[in-house]
């Protein structure tokens, strides 16, 4: 029997952003400060994502485990301050690239080492995550049953502001199969305050391939007539 995923959901979704951010990375133009304002609004959204991800785990997930197995999870949690002190080095270069050309300055040099930053941090996040699953979860799994695990999720949506529950959102959706889109957001529709389903949907049509975003419509009229 497969057990409880712990790190799926949001390690999909943080695979995607920081492919989204290395992707627009490659097309910025370093001498159009309206690429680098892109870029940068990018690079604040995504790293708010793996800032709050890595929360979660400090706060709520890995003191469970430490609590067992003391310092378990002490090498994870290293690497999350070092993480997030690249993550505000990268913010102030990109802020950096900006001035240099609102000022009306060559910025190519600067600009291509900050697309070579972000792709070695790619590269190293994905390092990372895959640690997490390959080393930190089978522990997690050898001291606690998945209903443990799945407590975990009402304290971490709980967690979330709403702003930062639909930032996160925009990334879980395009990662889910339609089977998991209907299935979450049956769940959302029950459970959750109607605004807040309507606004899930409304994103959904967003971020979604045009085909799934119709498939999944039709489901829900579909519910709604029935």
């Amino acid at each position: 029997m497969i057990r409880y995923q712990v790190f799926d959901v949001p390690h999909k979704a943080l695979r995607l952003a920081l492919s989204n951010l290395l992707n627009l990375a490659a097309k910025t133009d370093f001498a159009v400060a309206q690429d680098i304002s892109s870029l940068k609004n990018l690079m604040a959204e995504v790293f708010s994502l793996i800032k709050s991800h890595s929360h979660h785990e400090d706060d709520i997930a890995f003191p469970e485990l430490d609590k067992l197995l003391p310092n378990a999870t002490q090498h994870d949690r290293e690497e999350h301050i070092k993480l997030h002190a690249r993550l505000d080095a990268l913010l102030v270069e990109v802020e950096t690239v900006f001035k240099t050309v609102e000022n009306g300055k060559d910025a190519a040099g600067i600009g291509r080492d900050l697309y070579t930053n972000l792709c070695v941090l790619h590269a190293d996040m994905l390092n990372h995550m895959m640690e997490e699953e390959r080393d930190t979860q089978p522990i997690i799994w050898l001291y606690m049953s998945d209903e443990e695990l799945m407590s975990m999720e009402p304290r971490i949506m709980a967690a979330l502001t709403p702003d930062m529950s639909m930032l996160w959102m925009k990334y879980i959706l395009p990662t889910k199969t339609e089977k998991e889109l209907v299935e979450m957001l049956k769940g959302m529709q029950q459970m959750a305050p109607p605004p807040v389903f309507e606004a899930t949907m409304n994103l959904a049509e967003t971020v979604l391939p045009a085909s799934s975003w119709e498939n999944l419509q039709m489901v829900f009229e579909l519910a709604d007539i029935a």
